[in-house]
């Protein structure tokens, strides 16, 4: 059992995180009714919001209490666009901390919500900022859904030679700020995108300006902000429902 000190620690983190991307977010991506981009915990009102997403595969995420009693570093996430509960996600950094994974990762299986085609992107924004607080190297996704192979390709994951589906946070950041260096001529910094217009087609393409932010995040920010061309899948992203 953690010590409180430290249980206050975690849930410092968590909050830092959640609250860091909503910021990034919310001068990025404005959405189309005007509605902003929250994350929270899995709590009880996204739980209530969650049954409400009718029948079919789903993952027990009213488990989550006794997920996150049995793993302290544990990292939930609730997306929001307004009243509208977007997606579910569940990561957990292993023992030494230097790999945080995404255990389970789930949208709203109404294909008309808010953030279609966004979830894994948005997603992948929170948790790689708990992933840099709490020191990992790699963000792994665990039993990534094969619908959704092509969106984490977009998103910058690759197999390593163990067959772990990772990003390398250090060297996507050292590999992205060489490249955007030399197409601007000199030592530029990484910034957000400028926020895309309401009307703006998904795929079309924003260019980066504003707030700097870390190589990672551009990048998963740029699928967030232009929707991924991949046709993210409904329901089930990553894990494996029981």
């Amino acid at each position: 059992m953690p010590k409180p000190r430290t249980r206050l620690k975690h849930q410092l983190f968590k909050s830092q995180a959640r609250t860091a991307a909503c910021s990034i977010l919310a001068n990025a991506l404005p959405t189309q009714s005007g509605e902003a981009i929250v994350f929270r915990p899995i709590d009880a009102l996204a739980l209530d919001a969650f049954n409400g997403w009718g029948d079919g595969v789903h993952f027990s995420w009213e488990e989550v209490p006794l997920w996150k009693a049995r793993e302290p570093w544990s990292f939930d996430l609730s997306i929001w666009c307004g009243s509208e509960l977007c997606g579910l996600c569940f990561a957990n950094p292993n023992q030494s901390r230097l790999r945080t994974k995404i255990i389970r990762l789930e949208g709203n299986p109404d294909i008309r919500h808010p953030l279609k085609n966004r979830v894994a992107a948005v997603a992948m924004l929170a948790v790689e900022h708990y992933a840099q607080k709490v020191g990992s190297r790699w963000l792994e996704i665990q039993e990534p859904a094969q619908e959704a192979m092509k969106v984490y390709q977009e998103l910058g994951f690759k197999f390593d030679a163990f067959g772990r589906l990772v990003i390398d946070l250090k060297k996507v950041e050292h590999h992205l700020r060489c490249t955007i260096n030399n197409q601007n001529g000199g030592d530029m910094p990484v910034t957000t995108p400028t926020p895309a217009s309401p009307k703006t087609k998904p795929h079309s393409e924003s260019k980066p300006r504003g707030a700097t932010t870390s190589a990672t995040q551009q990048r998963f920010l740029r699928v967030a902000v232009n929707g991924s061309k991949a046709d993210e899948p409904s329901g089930v992203l990553a894990g494996s429902p029981l």
